[in-house]
């Protein structure tokens, strides 16, 4: 949606706890999601998308402008694939691969900000 929400539609409605339910089918869902750094900015999101393709059929692909100012060197993108075994596939091919460029990619599963907490604790 245009305010940067979104709807997820599931089969099965939770008994019990509803908000454990909810977090259930987050996790499952994000699951074969990639958080992918320092792609140049000048490659261009078709081509992000047509490397990572290799691995399998991408759900969903966002860019993620990194640091301060309107013309960043490089930009992040978030990678959801269909499957998990495609994003393990694609952190294997290409985390610490210079694909597009010089500097080394650093791919790896997203992480939400209270899992990353849960990390830091």
């Amino acid at each position: 949606m245009e305010d940067g929400s979104f709807l997820i539609v599931s089969h099965h409605v939770y008994s019990g706890n509803a908000q454990e339910g909810f977090q259930k089918v987050l996790q499952k869902t994000f699951d074969s999601n990639l958080f992918v750094r320092n792609v140049p900015s000048s490659v261009t999101e078709e081509e992000v998308k047509k490397v990572f393709e290799k691995c399998g059929p991408i759900v969903s692909l966002k860019q993620r402008t990194a640091g301060k100012g309107k013309n960043p060197a490089y930009v992040q993108y978030f990678v959801l694939y269909a499957e998990v075994n495609s994003a393990k596939k694609a952190i294997q091919e290409f985390d610490q691969s210079n694909v597009f460029g010089a500097r080394l990619l650093n791919v790896e599963f997203w992480e939400s900000p209270e899992e990353l907490a849960e990390k830091r604790d």
